[in-house]
């Protein structure tokens, strides 16, 4: 008999939560591979190995050849965060089956009677993840959690974040004799404790702000130069900010391009640097304002300000304090096919920018300059009012020149 591994989605790990093709398979299989919690509801007699790593379970299954049904269990679905896409990878050439499962989603969801297709999908069991940039924009996001990031820790930074009263549901230890499901506003629930494992289905009106190239008006300026909005456009649409993006807005100012950044890059963070004091109070507030969660406020003096910062795959330099070449180094050090947006209102920025850019491994730059004009009325007339021209320069690091 050819040997056949199955893997199986043990729902909620009971009996109960099994699936008629899950259950068919456990049957017939003639050993169990999982985690300890699952083989202790489901293994009754047969031989059991508790082992989650792909690796640890490889070497289970090469060192007993002599099973030859042997199958392995994984909480929930399969194919919802569990661990069977690296063993699948670990398992290449294997000859597999899988069953798919009861998630913990539609487990929950079914429970607190509510449609999930609307739903944002997050882990941040042993992930990396931003709650209130994703409740920000969805009005449904379902999280797996963990120890750190707790649903007492998370609805806590959901009111910090002016969130609380977001509704929210959790739900502790599903299947479990001692599940439990409990149901309050974010600020609420922030005082209360809760045991693992534990989801959370956060129901928030959408905040985040929309388009493209927000109206100037929707920022809090203060007395902090602040890039309008057709040059922000430009900026952003040669950034080329993609959802999960890490990136730089260096001399941020009043942090209006850092707000886009971050309402486009919102599955990933953008790091605001501005050595103002007063200018990083304005980027916090719009950041509140806006729904632009996903932006990290550096105060500081760039180049020192980047040293300690995750490597970037996107930039803006508004200001640099005379340390642009130093400044690119950097960035080019950190990732070398980095791309940077440098903007500039006068002809030696340019030449300055130009000139580190041709002498470190970058390719050649793209250079666009733009001149806008807004109507004001005048009488019964209509004068249209010149602002100061901008150099928007882009360039992309030269990986191979590394």
């Amino acid at each position: 008999m050819p040997r056949e591994i199955a893997l199986i989605g043990a729902g909620m790990g009971t009996p109960e939560s099994l699936t008629a093709a899950a259950a068919g398979a456990l049957a017939a299989a003639d050993c169990l591979i999982g985690a300890a919690r699952l083989l202790e509801g489901l293994a009754g007699e047969k031989p059991a190995f508790a082992a989650v790593s792909p690796g640890e379970i490889r070497g289970i299954l090469e060192s007993h050849p002599e099973f030859l049904r042997p199958a392995v269990l994984f909480s929930g679905d399969g194919g919802f965060y569990s661990g069977a896409r690296l063993l699948r990878q670990e398992l290449a050439g294997w000859q597999i089956r899988e069953y798919p499962g009861v998630s913990s989603l539609a487990y929950f969801c079914a429970a607190i009677h509510q449609n999930w297709e609307d739903a944002y999908l997050l882990s941040l069991h042993g992930r990396r993840g931003n709650l209130a940039a994703a409740a920000a924009r969805h009005p449904k996001v379902f999280l797996l959690t963990d120890r750190e990031h707790s649903p007492q820790a998370l609805c806590r930074q959901l009111t910090e974040e002016g969130l609380g009263q977001a509704e929210v549901f959790v739900g502790e230890r599903l299947g479990a004799p001692e599940e439990r499901i409990r149901q309050g506003r974010a600020e609420s629930l922030a005082k209360e404790e809760f045991g693992q494992p534990s989801v959370m289905l956060v129901c928030a009106r959408p905040m985040a702000a929309g388009g493209f190239g927000l109206r100037d008006e929707c920022f809090v300026r203060g007395r902090v130069p602040m890039t309008k909005s057709e040059v922000r456009a430009l900026v952003l649409s040669r950034l080329g900010m993609q959802p999960g993006d890490i990136a730089y807005d260096i001399g941020a100012g009043t942090g209006s391009i850092s707000v886009e950044m971050a309402l486009a890059a919102w599955e990933g963070q953008v790091y605001a640097v501005e050595q103002n004091p007063q200018a990083a109070e304005l980027i916090r507030e719009n950041r509140r304002r806006l729904g632009a969660f996903a932006i990290q406020v550096v105060e500081g003096r760039a180049p020192a300000a980047l040293a300690e910062l995750p490597a970037p795959d996107k930039a803006v330099i508004g200001g640099s304090g005379g340390s642009l070449r130093e400044i690119l180094a950097l960035l080019l050090d950190k990732n070398p096919a980095v791309r940077v947006v440098i903007t500039a209102i006068t002809p030696e920025t340019v030449s300055q920018a130009l000139a580190a850019i041709r002498a470190l491994p970058m390719g050649e730059p793209e250079i666009l300059t733009i001149t806008a004009a807004r109507g004001r009325a005048a009488g019964g007339h209509t004068l249209m009012m010149g602002q100061n021209p901008v150099w928007i320069i882009t360039a992309e690091g030269d990986r191979h020149a590394h």
